[in-house]
């Protein structure tokens, strides 16, 4: 499956740290925090994520 360069070290991130916020990983990826949005939910579409509850 291929992953952007930006979903990879956003799912890596989530991987060592699940508690991490959308501000979080858009801050150490110099992005917005709505574009992590649209990161997560490419994850998530493609099942490498779970959605919590």
């Amino acid at each position: 499956m291929k992953l952007s360069p930006n979903e990879r070290f956003t799912l890596s991130l989530l991987v060592q740290n699940p508690d991490l916020t959308n501000n979080d990983i858009s801050e150490s990826l110099e992005i917005t925090s709505q574009g992590v949005s649209k990161i997560i939910k490419s994850l998530l579409l493609k099942g490498l994520l779970k959605a919590r509850n």
